[in-house]
């Protein structure tokens, strides 16, 4: 008598009530990894993708091994769904890097499902029980290997695409397989005693294992959640703290010309002729920093005595010395435009036919010597800031421009604090006007300040500086 053919029970033909039943674990797996997947993120370490804790990864791979191969494509759609969801949230991504990034992170989730699936039926005795101490260390092992998959295809899609900083690989990679393996080891077991078979192994397990794994996982998320933010307390007070210390520096930096000019005031108000030595000892100690281009005085001759003023400071050392405008200004500006300047200043100060106010002393002589000599007049950028300082007796900066070269290919921009000094009290702009004798100034380029102030301060911060 023939036997009968033998049936398989390794691929049980799913068609017809099979295949619709299969639709409500693929519905339920998709949405399941969907919220644990958004929920998870809770977790998540800045910059905000990989979180220590990542249950979704335990309910893919039970999920596979109860219901088959085809529940993979429940864990894609899952995967995908969850991470296009996240990372358009945050907005730091393109829509092409969100499509690319999502597609990525969802087939490392399928490919650590498929390689967990396989590696514990293939060394963990079947029907899944997890009965043997054996069994489990096996399992446990099949976990830690599926885990690097993951988070190996994760990491290298988020540098790929920019969304991880640069010089994070390591960490966003170590937090991923960390995350990966405490969801495998700890959502597998609970999903499993819900769905897996044989019921009579599983059912019995719900509340001694379920239950008590799904209490640590709380607990476990609570405790992350608190460390998340301490940690954020903490980055938020070295921040602060940071900040406030480069505050200081930079407003310490920013003042310290301020100050300079204010010592080089309190001398020439005291003293009407200061030797180039004497100048050079007080300005000494505040361009030793670097901070600070040159110091110096600007004295206001009167056209008629130009000549005999030239004549005494080639006499007290200063060879060759003569007053001369800019060349590049006397030969721009037009007549009107200068009588404008020279009305508004209502002191006649040209070099043609008025006063000048020509640089007398200049500190560090060696480097702008070729300044000596110059009307701070004729820089068009200075008149204001003259004007300003003498009409109300407190210092005045300059607009930006090309300082006077300190030699070939110096083409430095900078800036110019002028403050006034007046023979005997004046009280009013008029008397002011009347009374001016000179100027004492101080020159600075702003990057070479911005450039000191950097390395003072962490690289982590970027300073914004604001003319308010």
């Amino acid at each position: 008598m023939p036997l009968p053919p033998a049936r398989s029970t390794l691929a049980p033909t799913i068609d017809g009530w099979t295949g619709r039943l299969l639709l409500l674990p693929f519905g339920l797996t998709t949405l399941a990894y969907v919220a644990a997947g958004l929920a998870s993120q809770l977790l998540a370490i800045p910059p905000g993708y990989a979180s220590p804790l990542y249950p979704a990864a335990g309910i893919a791979l039970a999920s596979v091994l109860v219901y088959g191969w085809r529940l993979l494509g429940a864990v894609a759609i899952g995967a995908v769904g969850a991470n296009a969801v996240l990372i358009a949230a945050r907005g730091s991504a393109a829509a092409d890097a969100i499509l690319v990034v999502s597609l990525a992170m969802g087939f490392g989730a399928v490919l650590q499902a498929a390689v967990g699936a396989g590696l514990v039926r293939r060394y963990v005795r079947q029907p899944l029980a997890l009965t043997l101490p054996g069994d489990v260390a096996r399992f446990m092992a099949a976990c830690l290997a599926s885990s690097v998959v993951a988070a190996s295809v994760t990491t290298l899609a988020l540098r790929a695409t920019g969304a991880a900083p640069n010089g994070s690989g390591a960490f966003t990679w170590l937090t991923f397989w960390v995350g990966n393996l405490a969801g495998l080891l700890i959502a597998t077991p609970i999903a499993l005693t819900l769905i897996g078979r044989p019921t009579s192994e599983w059912t019995p397990r719900r509340l001694p294992v379920g239950v008590t794994l799904a209490l640590v996982t709380t607990f476990l998320a609570l405790g992350i959640v608190q460390l998340g933010r301490w940690n954020s307390e903490r980055v938020r007070d070295t921040f602060d703290n940071d900040a406030s210390s480069a505050s200081l520096i930079l407003a310490t930096q920013l003042q310290e010309p301020l100050r300079a000019l204010e010592a080089l005031h309190g001398i020439f108000s005291v003293s009407h002729q200061l030797t180039r030595n004497e100048v050079r000892q007080a300005t000494a100690s505040w361009l030793e920093s670097g901070n600070i281009r040159s110091m110096g005085w600007s004295e206001r001759v009167h056209h008629d005595d130009i000549a005999t003023f030239e004549a005494r400071a080639r006499a007290e050392g200063a060879l060759g010395y003569r007053i001369y405008d800019r060349p590049r200004v006397a030969a721009a500006a037009s007549a009107s435009a200068s009588a404008s300047a020279s009305a508004a200043f209502g002191l006649g100060l040209r070099s043609d036919n008025g006063d000048v106010v020509a640089i007398r002393h200049i500190e560090p002589f060696e480097s702008n010597a070729a300044a000596l000599g110059l009307n701070a007049v004729s820089i068009p950028a200075g008149r204001d800031a003259i004007m300003g300082a003498v009409d109300s007796g407190r210092p005045a900066v300059t607009t930006g421009f090309k300082l006077t070269a300190r030699g070939e290919g110096d083409q430095r921009t900078g800036v110019i604090l002028y403050q006034a000094i007046y023979d005997g009290e004046a009280t009013s702009p008029e008397q002011r006007r009347s009374a001016f004798r000179g100027l004492v100034f101080v020159a600075l380029t702003m990057d070479r300040q911005l450039e000191n102030i950097a390395g003072k301060i962490p690289k982590y911060l970027d300073l914004c500086i604001v003319d308010a």
